[in-house]
């Protein structure tokens, strides 16, 4: 498609996309978030109700987006904000950058996997990787061609359309990426080694958390990324509370001390959640919720809310449901009724047996619970509808 076409398509994708604004503000994910960010009641829920890719119906094999030129994979990006409406989930004028948790991994020169989630598709030794030093933070990998999209945001889109961060995952979830099952023994086998591999992968994480901030600029980066720097801490529920004492937080640490606020990623993990939380002053955000399948265990929302108490802290409940539709919404609105004395919470739920042929259940499921909201939660929190 020639340039000018593609300029010409991308504006009048932005049109469509402040119209649906305009039109859904029950469904704008910024606007939930703004408020659960000054603890305020909010009129709508907006939350998502989502299920895995289903392969059997053909789902999963989009073209990559990283094979596309800079402005037609804009394009692309800008297309997808609006498709969550069609399950009637939150959407937001923030346009995502990055590449998935793998972006920062590629800067140690490992290539990715576009059909896997973009996750490295090989792993290096530690002292290899040491070997290499210190990637650069704005030429390694795939960071030159973040700067590119987010010049062309920048050139190509107004002021009112802002610019996500891309996923740089956390210290520990990037060293497991790019060394593999070596990160779980090195600290015994060769600590110093490991140590100082840790100390490197924290800087780079650092100097490119800052740098990206830096390339958006304040006036285009959501509504409190300035401030607050999120932490994924994925592969530390692949270790015990202590090894992550022991071997991990310090790093973690120095990361929180570069910014106001952290947000951690739990995955659910029940002790990433209590270290966290013991550990790291300024947290400002933190998950729990109900995982199937955790490999070490997930942490239920009432003990999450029972630790957090007094602490302005935003909890992101994050929950697998059954597969009965009844008791996923009897499970949903025993959530809901929590924000009843909470303002600090957020909802995203997943319907892990759910497939492409049950979206119209979905759609009939969040338009009840909206309205169970609507009736049980919203007049309990705020008298004075608008």
């Amino acid at each position: 498609m020639h340039t000018i076409a593609i300029r010409e398509e991308i504006a009048a994708v932005l049109t469509e996309l402040s119209e649906k604004l305009k039109l859904h503000p029950e469904r704008r994910a910024d606007l939930a978030w703004q408020a659960i960010r000054e603890n305020r009641p909010r009129r709508y829920p907006a939350f998502s109700l989502g299920r895995v890719t289903d392969i059997s119906a053909g789902e999963g094999k989009a073209k990559p987006l990283v094979s596309l030129k800079t402005e037609k994979r804009l394009l692309e990006k800008l297309k997808n904000l609006t498709a969550p409406l069609a399950l009637l989930n939150p959407i937001a004028p923030v346009v995502p950058t990055g590449f998935g948790p793998g972006t920062l991994a590629a800067s140690f020169g490992l290539s990715l996997d576009p059909q896997a989630g973009y996750v490295p598709r090989q792993t290096l030794t530690l002292k290899t990787a040491l070997s290499q030093g210190l990637p650069d933070p704005e030429k390694s990998g795939l960071l030159p061609v973040i700067k590119e999209e987010i010049d062309a945001v920048k050139e190509l889109t107004p002021a009112w359309l802002k610019i996500g961060l891309p996923d740089t995952q956390g210290p520990f979830n990037i060293s497991h990426m790019v060394a593999g099952n070596e990160v779980f023994t090195a600290p015994d086998t060769t600590p110093d080694e490991f140590g100082a591999f840790m100390k490197m992968v924290t800087e780079f994480f650092i100097q490119v958390s800052e740098k990206v901030r830096t390339w958006i600029g304040p006036e285009r980066l959501p509504r409190g990324d300035e401030e607050t720097v999120r932490i994924a801490e994925c592969s530390v529920n692949l270790v015990s509370a202590d090894f992550y004492e022991r071997y991990l937080l310090a790093h973690d640490l120095s990361v929180a001390r570069r910014w106001p606020y952290v947000d951690i990623h739990t995955c659910s993990g029940p002790h990433v959640f209590q270290v966290t939380l013991k550990s790291i002053s300024n947290l400002i955000v933190t998950e729990a919720g109900f995982i199937e399948k955790a490999c070490a265990g997930w942490t239920p929302v009432e003990t999450a809310l029972k630790a957090i108490g007094d602490r302005p802290i935003i909890l992101r409940i994050g929950e697998e449901l059954p597969a009965d539709f009844h008791q996923a919404e009897e499970r949903i609105k025993s959530r809901f009724l929590l924000a009843r004395g909470n303002h600090r919470l957020s909802f995203a739920f997943t319907g892990m047996y759910w497939r492409k042929t049950d979206e119209q259940k979905m759609v009939e499921l969040h338009r009840r619970l909206d309205e169970f909201w609507e009736k049980e939660v919203w007049p309990c929190t705020y008298q004075e509808k608008t």
